[in-house]
Formats: structure tokens, C-alpha cells, sequence
């Protein structure tokens, strides 16, 4: 899986900093009459320790890298109450879903 994107944070105190990875979604998750996307999430510190690391999952390749970013966002928050290097805070991400007809 390819590399499209990372960051480096750090927690307020700037005692802990950590990489935050997404990778490209990958189309090779067999379901029963359909095969769907996955992007892989990892959080690491210090020497590429892994401390989190997930697939997600979706139904095309777009809603599996904007379920991925969410994840992403929210382990990160979770597990550092994480700030971007420059001192800005982490965007909090949503999703939103909106029911009617499709946009044209």
C-alpha cells in the first residue's frame, strides 16, 4: 500500500510526537457479491513504533480514504490530544450525510 499522506504531531506539552499515515485505498476487500476499498492507518512514536494501526473500510475507494482521514483524526486526538507541529490544532473531521437526490 502506498504512502499518500502524513503528518507529525505532538501532544500539548510537546512531550510526546508522533506520525500520523494514511495509505492509498486499496481495492482487495472480497465481500459477498462485491469486492470493496481499505486504507491502512497508522499512528507511530519514537523509532516507528506502532501504536495504532487499522483498516478501513468502504465501498469505493473516495469512502474509504474519508473513513480513513476521520479514523485518523479521531486515534490521533484520542491518544495524544494531538497539535500539528506548527502549534496549530488538529482540524476536527466529519462526515456528513445528506439524504435526497444525487448532486448534478
Amino acid at each position: 500500500m502506498a504512502l499518500i499522506a502524513e503528518t507529525l504531531v505532538h501532544d500539548l506539552d510537546h512531550s510526546t510526537t508522533a506520525t500520523v499515515r494514511v495509505h492509498a485505498p486499496t481495492h482487495d476487500v472480497v465481500c459477498v457479491d462485491s469486492t470493496d476499498w481499505r486504507c491502512l492507518v497508522t499512528i507511530t512514536q519514537g523509532d516507528d513504533q506502532v501504536v495504532f494501526s487499522q483498516q478501513v473500510c468502504g465501498v469505493s475507494s473516495l469512502q474509504a480514504l474519508m473513513l480513513a482521514l476521520v479514523v485518523a483524526e479521531r486515534a490521533a486526538r484520542e491518544r495524544l490530544g494531538v497539535w500539528m507541529t506548527d502549534g496549530t490544532h488538529l482540524p476536527e473531521l466529519r462526515l456528513v450525510h445528506q439524504s435526497g437526490p444525487p448532486l448534478t
